[in-house]
């Protein structure tokens, strides 16, 4: 017996030629299915895991300025805050109130004739503003004596002064006792530490 051959195969020209042509076809197939698609598909996680932390850290950025902003609001308010107690505080209680008032007079020779002070017992009367500090309204109401200038000045003065206050009411008649003169009646409202008391 003949000794058995292993099987060849012998390809010729044309035949060789789509074999081979047809082995790499295999191979660049199984590199695409194998390689090339995992590879695409994790590139597209990651772009879109990019992306997201592209909008993550816009998102943290814009939030980042927003807390600025407001720990600078908070900053200046409290500033404000402090100064205001400051001047309650200092200032703003009734005996001083009167002294200015009767200062800025005298300063524009203008006669004070008469002040009242007036307190309303009422919830509506009080201004909360805030950090434990409340105030209350207290009106005024002030009689001048002197010329229409000098009331102009004392509004003026009154405006720039550092005193808490705002004119309510105001009414300028001919004086009834010199020629020449003018009288005013004035409301003030002017706040006070809701614990201060009334001399």
């Amino acid at each position: 017996m003949a000794p058995v051959m292993p099987f060849k195969i012998q390809l010729e020209g044309r035949q060789k030629v789509l074999v081979e042509v047809g082995g790499v076809v295999i191979a660049v197939v199984l590199l695409v299915q194998f390689l090339y698609l995992p590879l695409i598909s994790q590139i597209g996680e990651h772009r879109a895991t990019l992306k997201n932390l592209g909008v993550k850290v816009g998102e943290a950025h814009r939030l980042a300025e927003r807390l600025e902003d407001e720990e600078e609001a908070m900053r200046q308010a409290r500033a404000r805050h402090l100064l205001l107690e400051r001047r309650i505080g200092d200032g703003q209680s009734l005996a001083r109130i009167l002294e200015s008032l009767h200062l800025l007079a005298e300063g524009l020779r203008l006669e004070l004739v008469a002040v009242q002070p007036k307190v309303v017992e009422s919830e509506r009367n009080e201004v909360n503003l805030g950090g434990g500090i409340t105030l209350r309204e207290v009106s005024l109401n002030l009689r001048l004596e002197g010329r229409y200038r000098q009331f102009i000045e004392f509004l003026e003065q009154l405006a720039q002064a550092s005193l808490i206050a705002s004119v309510q009411k105001l009414r300028v008649a001919e004086s009834e006792t010199r020629n020449a003169q003018l009288r005013a009646e004035i409301t003030l409202a002017v706040y006070l530490a809701k614990g201060g008391r009334l001399p």
